[in-house]
């Protein structure tokens, strides 16, 4: 009997921040590995309770910045005598993100210390990551100025990473006719969802100035286009010789098509960089992704694809952070699948029991690019990225959660790739994938032919492959001769 099919439940949004003292409770939490979610609590509070009362929050983080002050900066040292705030944990060096919102508060409690870190940008960055910075680093040009706004406009209202557009329309008028921060307000837009409510766009385009045309029109257009994403397989033969693997030899190219006519900061968000150069600072910052284009999953899958996670066996955050991108939206096509694929397929659990959930998340809401899936999967076998023992485990598990229909379709897909040719041995694992299929198609009551499957039925033999070979076949077969005589 097939399980019913649930999707998993979606990350829950912490509350805002009420007051001076949890706000630095929850700086004192933060360290570089602290999620995007916290690190945009954080912020958020930060700018709302500073505008609020900018005395009162800078008493509250004295002690706290005290604490971290170099030595003899206590005792009245010129902050410009010392080079770095090691004790801050910042310094022209360290980049991360979580730090720079840290530096936001100091910008608060110590402008003139603030001014001492250079901020800079590496064009080379991932351009999620350029947002990201950008807009943390107005932020903290704002509170060095002297000046406050009401709140920020692209704090999350949802743990998806989604502005909820009424809201945005709120924080718009709370300006009072004043333009909002620039990166803060795209990254608004990006977090918008794919529909608002007809109605809103009246109200939008009574906000003054271009921005509130921006965001009018933004709303009355439906946002930006999605773009053509394409994912190709190749080998590389410069990097191939006879004393090295043929697996480095064999990349994957990310090709993304924008659309004509869009403005400068919205070509420079597409997030992957054609001409190969793009870097994540740190795989923490991976996590950024579904949280900076919450509606263009795709868009971040080829990002991320670009880097090769499945190549890695460390803890690497480019493939956990397929859980969180599946709960967003947006078309979910090959490079979320290849995505899946060298998940499922990579060494360590957290990555593969992330990229199951991400594959059940898609399958229960009826976006899984199955299709798609089965020829990753396929490819990354072939290419010797991932070894297909991992992946089958995998399946069976989302077979025995319900996602049997969309298993087969991956199978379906996958199969006439991965079965051996005349006179080739059968690749590893082959038998339990085979067997995967048969259970799958099964529940799932497939009928029809996969391309090489008959041929190898008919072979002698008692292996296991050739076993699972001939059950598919006939579960394949049973299953036509019912349907027809049905009719």
């Amino acid at each position: 009997v097939a399980a019913v099919l649930r999707a998993p439940a979606p990350p829950a949004l912490a509350p805002p921040i009420a007051s001076p003292a949890e706000l630095v409770a929850e700086l004192r939490a933060l360290d570089w590995r602290s999620e995007p979610a916290r690190c945009e609590r954080a912020l958020g509070g930060l700018v709302e309770l500073t505008h609020r009362d900018r005395a009162a929050v800078a008493a509250a983080l004295r002690p706290w910045w005290e604490e971290t002050l170099p030595d003899g900066a206590a005792a009245g040292r010129d902050p410009e005598e010392e080079t770095y705030l090691y004790g801050f944990g910042l310094s022209s060096y360290d980049r991360g993100i979580p730090s720079l919102v840290l530096h936001c508060a100091l910008a608060v409690v110590a402008p003139a210390w603030s001014r001492r870190l250079a901020r800079d940008h590496d064009s080379s960055e991932w351009a999620c990551q350029r947002l990201v910075r950008r807009r943390l680093e107005e932020v903290i040009a704002l509170f060095e100025d002297g000046r406050t706004v009401p709140a920020l406009l692209a704090t999350p209202t949802s743990a998806t990473g989604h502005v909820d557009a009424t809201v945005l329309v709120e924080r718009m008028e709370r300006l009072e006719g004043g333009e909002p921060l620039p990166a803060d307000f795209e990254q608004a837009l990006l977090r918008l969802p794919r529909r608002c409510d007809p109605e809103l766009v009246v109200r939008a385009e009574k906000l003054p100035g271009e921005a509130g045309r921006t965001l009018a029109a933004w709303l009355r257009d439906g946002g930006w286009p999605d773009p053509v994403v394409r994912v190709t397989p190749y080998e590389d033969e410069r990097s191939h010789d006879s004393y090295s693997p043929r697996s480095w030899s064999r990349r994957v190219r990310v090709e993304v098509v924008a659309p004509a006519g869009l403005p400068a900061w919205l070509a420079g968000s597409w997030g992957v960089d054609q001409r190969g150069r793009a870097y994540l600072s740190s795989s923490e910052d991976a996590l950024w992704g579904p949280l900076v284009l919450p509606s263009h999953r795709e868009l971040v899958a080829a990002a991320l694809v670009r880097f090769q996670p499945w190549v890695s066996d460390s803890n690497d955050a480019r493939t956990t952070v397929l859980a969180a991108l599946a709960h967003g939206d947006g078309p979910a096509g090959a490079a979320t699948a290849m995505l899946i694929a060298g998940g499922l397929g990579h060494r360590r659990d957290a990555q593969r029991a992330a990229a199951a959930e991400a594959a059940l998340t898609l399958a229960a809401r009826g976006q899984l690019p199955a299709a798609d899936l089965g020829r990753a999967v396929a490819q990354l076998v072939e290419a010797e990225f991932v070894v297909l023992k991992r992946i089958i485990a995998a399946l069976d598990d989302l077979t025995a959660a319900g996602a049997h229909a969309e298993v087969w379709a991956v199978l379906a897909e996958a199969l006439p790739a991965l079965l051996p040719r005349p006179g080739e041995r059968p690749r590893a694992g082959l038998g339990e994938l085979l067997a995967v299929a048969a259970r799958a198609a099964a529940l799932t009551g497939a009928r029809g032919e996969v391309a090489g499957l008959a041929d190898m039925a008919a072979r002698k033999g008692s292996s296991r492959v050739l076993y699972e070979a001939r059950h598919l076949h006939e579960t394949l077969k049973a299953t036509s001769r019912t349907a027809t005589s049905s009719t």
